[in-house]
């Protein structure tokens, strides 16, 4: 059962988006990945990009109509950023690399205090992290418009907001917040 404070569960929709949470061998992967993942950023006072292709889980394409605009952040792309991936190389993951995503944006949820999923639309792509989230995170700003909604644990939309901007290696009062 899920349960919320009442004040979310007045503006939490009736739609339920069904996705699988992280497994304890997604959970081990990603530790093995930290420092593979500081290299690649070239600097570790920020903290890494944390989220791997195992993390991300396509939600089906018909549940998009049950996303509500008003509880979304939509940012326009990056011209400076390239494709995400390039001859298999994940770009979006390499900052200093021509075409490497450098930028972000720091997104919170409506409410504080439970664990909450980040999900987005860019193009076909629709989805989200199966990494949970306890107050602000961060995301890479790719070549796309993007979408971002956020989830509760049980799949229920609820209210994100934009909270501001930064650049990886940058430092900055969000370096330390958790990169999706």
């Amino acid at each position: 059962m899920c349960n919320h404070r009442r004040k979310v569960e007045e503006i939490v929709p009736a739609h339920k988006f069904h996705f699988r949470k992280e497994n304890l061998g997604e959970r081990l992967a990603d530790v093995s990945m930290v420092s593979f993942m500081y290299a690649l950023q070239l600097t570790t006072c920020e903290s890494p990009q944390d989220t791997h292709a195992w993390n991300w889980r396509r939600l089906p394409s018909e549940d998009k109509k049950h996303l509500i605009t008003e509880m979304t952040v939509t940012v326009s792309g990056d011209s400076e950023a390239g494709p995400a991936y390039w001859c298999g190389m994940a770009l979006m993951h390499m900052p200093k690399v021509p075409g490497g995503w450098k930028k972000y944006h720091v997104l919170m949820p409506g409410y504080w205090g439970k664990k909450w999923y980040l999900g987005f639309l860019s193009g076909d792509t629709f989805g989200v992290s199966a990494l949970p989230n306890r107050g602000a995170c961060r995301a890479l700003i790719g070549p796309e418009e993007t979408s971002y909604f956020a989830l509760t644990h049980c799949g229920k939309q609820i209210p994100l907001s934009h909270f501001g901007t930064g650049e990886i290696g940058q430092g900055g009062p969000f370096c330390q917040l958790p990169l999706r």
